[in-house]
């Protein structure tokens, strides 16, 4: 009798035992180690934003912002929710300067977009840490604008005598899946120095990105009139080393010749030896 207790009392601490290997642990936490593989490249961002969401039916399963200098050896931690297939995105830029709608990075109407980097991701997270190589792609581009012999023009007194505008139907990027989210941009910025511009545009969609040039009222006599309208999208795209769908875009430099007969565009990117184009209009 007393050996037949024995069993059974191994017998239920086995089953016990068991149990404890066997339980549901889907409710317990997992950590996604992200590992950047060009980390050290984002030089000009401050902040790595990260979200993930279960697979396909959207729940939020864990999200987290730090300092990109935090993240310097190449690896993040994310704490997630469990689930069978995870999706997410990190985003690096600059804190809160676009606007996050669900998973679109948006641009504030009137204000320039800002450089920002993105990377995609999908993996199963049953296991308590899961390793997820990553690599962020360049998603801007910086566009330099030098407008020539500006100081040539008579009565300005040497000063720039137009207004530039950008305008694009393309305002931001969807974060999960790359894409260019549609919306209207237009971003009025500001002389440099001598002629020269400034400013960043994301991914485009269509070929909408132009930039208008105005003259000013005080050097018009009072009238503001339209005198150029330049289309970047497609002057950058006919260059050998530039295109709308590179997997990390070019930065592009203009160099602009306004005269009395007409105006002079010169597209080069900055990145690469490419051979700059010039049109007439």
């Amino acid at each position: 009798m007393r050996k037949a207790i024995s069993l059974l009392a191994l017998w239920a601490l086995a089953v016990s035992c068991r149990g404890l290997v066997l339980e549901d642990r889907m409710e317990c936490p997992a950590f996604l180690s992200l590992e950047m593989a060009n980390a050290s490249s984002f030089d000009i961002a401050d902040h790595l934003y990260v979200a993930a969401f279960r697979y396909p039916d959207g729940t939020l399963l864990g999200k987290d912002t730090t300092t990109v200098h935090a993240v310097t050896d190449g690896t993040f931690f994310l704490k997630v929710k469990r689930s069978d297939t995870v999706v997410g995105y990190g985003v690096l830029g600059y804190g809160e300067a676009l606007l996050r709608d669900g998973t679109d990075w948006v641009v504030p109407e009137g204000s320039d977009y800002v450089p920002l980097w993105r990377f995609g991701f999908r993996a199963g997270a049953p296991a308590e840490t899961i390793r997820v190589p990553v690599e962020a792609t360049k998603e801007h581009s910086r566009v330099k604008v030098f407008f020539k012999d500006y100081d040539l023009f008579p009565g300005t007194g040497g000063h720039f005598p137009f207004e530039v505008v950008v305008r694009s139907n393309t305002c931001g990027l969807n974060a999960l899946t790359g894409e260019p989210v549609k919306g209207a941009y237009r971003f009025r910025p500001e002389e440099r120095t001598g002629g020269t511009f400034r400013f960043t545009v994301p991914r485009q969609f269509d070929r909408s990105l132009t930039m208008e040039v105005w003259t000013r009222e005080e050097y018009s006599g009072g009238e503001r009139e339209k005198v150029a309208e330049i289309g970047i999208w497609s002057w950058a795209q006919a260059t050998d080393q530039f295109s709308w769908e590179d997997r990390n875009l070019k930065d592009i430099s203009i160099t602009v010749e306004l005269s009395r007969g007409g105006v002079h565009v010169d597209v080069v990117p900055w990145q690469g030896d490419g051979t700059g184009y010039e049109y007439e209009f």
